[in-house]
């Protein structure tokens, strides 16, 4: 393996933990009455939270 192929695999694993946060943002925004809307591979991320 040379380094192309090292850098190749780094970033990828780095798009993989950025998927993975993504996600678990997501949950959580939905969980407290977010939404999330994925426009064209761009994420917009609203969350309204009403006051107690």
């Amino acid at each position: 393996m040379d380094n192309l192929d090292v850098d190749k695999i780094v970033i990828l694993e780095a798009m993989l933990d950025i998927r993975d946060t993504f996600v678990e943002i997501e949950k959580r925004l939905t969980e407290i009455g977010g939404q999330v809307e994925d426009i064209g591979g761009e994420a917009r991320m609203n969350t309204r939270i009403k006051n107690r």
